[in-house]
């Protein structure tokens, strides 16, 4: 009995022992959460995962189907690592692997988020100052944003309005020109606008051309990098007229007048700031031309002068009581060649001039005579009326009820109908004229058909015009230069301008205007006596022909006025 006792005690403590030894069931890894719980789909987030029994090796953890990257363990209930790409947004499950406790999943716990989207910026430029107020547009925008960069600068006063809206001031730049515009996000990545915002440099970096006359009205082109809108340009104190946006690099438009001579600050304003050229432009000061005259009086009662050829050949014609009128043509020296009863019209500077006969037109060409033909086309008995020739031997005319022709070796090209009268031509056959429409309103008259002239106010009437297309004439508001359609350069003159030449030295009554200023011709002459008027042509080398009166000898008539130098006679400049 006694031996069945202490049989029994060695078993039990056998199987104390055996059940004390260590080698019953392992404890299982379990993951519970991730923290932060979301992240961009391209991965890369540090991530911390808390959970239970992690061994102190850990074979790999997955996130969706990707791997955590740089997995810590840090204690039994701590992982550390990067998220890895996902392949979709959504929430996915994250398992922990080992290989002595297991495996655990937390189902859905960490959440992919879209990637963030940037679609444009509003407005899209401003100065490279900074300071712009922008509006960010784009998708998926998280509500915690950690930065947006606009080129290399980070975007100021950032606020998330919600997942589509950011709004800030923009940084500036160190260059002009378009930039990116990036948002940048934990939890969502980054997006970038490629090129979607312009910084701008509002200081003009050149003005062509940098100098003109103080009286302003000079067309210039102002260069630089511009926004879409700019509000105004001032050349000096005053403001560029007619001003235009040619492209995002060329402003245009016309100089205004200058206070005094010298350099002047170029500054281009927009709603958001300026930016000036120091000294850009220069003020010049008008130099009229002093003259001398030559008399064109040859003992006849009177005489007018019509018409003066680049070489200083007149054309005219002289009164007598016994002979009535008479042709009249003075040399570049001032000698007299009598046309007889034909009435010089014009010539041009191959000595080719229009005459009149008995209502006939005709050309005297060294001292031959031909009648111009082709009009007989129009029908019977048509009265022509010749107002201009070019060096292309072509002869502006106008028809009493039949419109405006081209002459051109006995053919008739027309210009057009319904004209009033036509004035002076050019070498590429463009001829000032006046319509008929509901008023009389200025055009241009060529092959390729007529071109109106805006902006003269009610009614209007061109004069002239020279190769560059900018014709002078009156209108009911103004007496001035125009070209390209509007109404700008030397105006409002105080004188009906009669002839412009290439210079756009404009003559007219006993006055010539140049660069906005207006000198009176009797001021400017050096011989003593001469009072001027009736400027009725100027050529290019700036001889102008007029009437003259000297009361100390008592001679009237034709004379030619010949410039001999420059000089500004403050006297004589009459600043409009």
């Amino acid at each position: 009995m006694s031996c069945l006792r202490s049989l029994c005690v060695l078993l039990c403590a056998a199987l104390v022992a055996a059940c004390s030894d260590g080698s019953g069931p392992a404890l299982v890894v379990t993951v519970t959460s991730l923290n932060p719980n979301n992240g961009p789909l391209a991965g890369g987030t540090t991530v911390t995962i808390t959970g239970t029994n992690f061994p102190a090796t850990v074979d790999s953890v997955r996130v969706g189907t990707g791997r955590l990257g740089s997995l810590v363990r840090v204690s039994a209930t701590q992982l550390t690592g990067k998220t890895p790409a996902g392949s979709t947004p959504g929430a996915v499950n994250v398992t922990s692997y080992t290989t002595t406790a297991g495996s655990g999943t937390c189902a859905s716990c960490f959440t992919y988020n879209p990637p963030v989207r940037v679609t444009g910026v509003s407005p899209d430029n401003g100065p490279w100052g900074g300071g712009t107020a922008v509006t960010i547009t784009g998708v998926n925008i998280p509500s915690t944003v950690d930065s947006v960069r606009i080129g290399t600068g980070r975007l100021d006063s950032l606020v998330w309005l919600n997942s589509t809206l950011l709004t800030g001031i923009a940084p500036g730049a160190s260059t002009p020109g378009a930039v990116d515009v990036t948002v940048y996000t934990a939890s969502a990545g980054s997006g970038t606008c490629v090129g979607c915002f312009s910084y701008y440099n509002l200081a003009p970096s050149g003005v062509s051309p940098p100098e003109g006359p103080a009286g302003g009205w000079t067309p210039v082109t102002i260069s630089g990098v511009f926004p879409f809108h700019v509000d105004s340009v001032r050349v000096g104190n005053g403001r560029l007229m007619w001003l235009n946006a040619v492209s995002a690099t060329r402003l245009w438009g016309i100089t205004p007048a200058g206070s005094t001579a010298g350099r002047v600050d170029v500054t281009v304003y927009t709603g958001n700031g300026s930016g000036t050229c120091a000294g850009c432009y220069t003020y010049t000061s008008i130099q009229f031309s002093r003259y001398r005259v030559t008399f064109l009086g040859t003992g006849f009662d009177s005489s007018r002068a019509v018409d003066v050829n680049d070489s200083g050949v007149v054309v005219g014609k002289v009164w007598s009581a016994a002979s009535g009128w008479r042709g009249r043509l003075w040399t570049s020296a001032g000698a007299a060649t009598d046309l007889g009863v034909l009435l010089p019209i014009t010539l041009n500077n191959a000595g080719s001039v229009v005459v009149s006969l008995a209502d006939t037109l005709a050309l005297w060409e060294n001292g031959a005579v031909r009648a111009l033909g082709g009009f007989g086309t129009l029908g019977p008995g048509p009265r022509a009326v010749a107002t201009d020739i070019n060096d292309a031997r072509e002869v502006a005319v106008w028809t009493t009820g039949f419109g405006a022709y081209l002459w051109r070796n006995d053919s008739l090209i027309s210009l057009g109908s319904g004209i009033l009268r036509l004035g002076r031509m050019n070498s590429r056959g463009e001829v000032a004229a006046t319509v008929s429409n509901l008023y009389p309103f200025a055009v241009v008259l060529s092959e390729g058909g007529p071109r109106g002239l805006g902006g003269w106010g009610r009614w209007s009437s061109a004069a002239a015009l020279n190769d560059a297309g900018w014709v002078v004439g009156t209108s009911e508001y103004v007496m001035g230069l125009q070209g390209g359609g509007f109404l700008f350069g030397h105006g409002p003159l105080p004188f009906s301008p009669t002839a412009i030449n290439n210079a756009q030295q404009i003559v007219g009554e006993g006055s010539i205007s140049q660069g906005f200023d207006t000198a009176s011709l009797t001021s400017l002459v050096l011989d003593p006596g001469w009072t001027v008027s009736v400027a009725s042509a100027i050529n290019e080398r700036g001889q102008i022909t007029a009437y003259g009166y000297n009361s100390t000898t008592g001679a009237r008539g034709a004379i030619r006025l010949d410039p001999v130098a420059t000089t500004l006679s403050s006297a004589a400049v009459r600043r409009r």
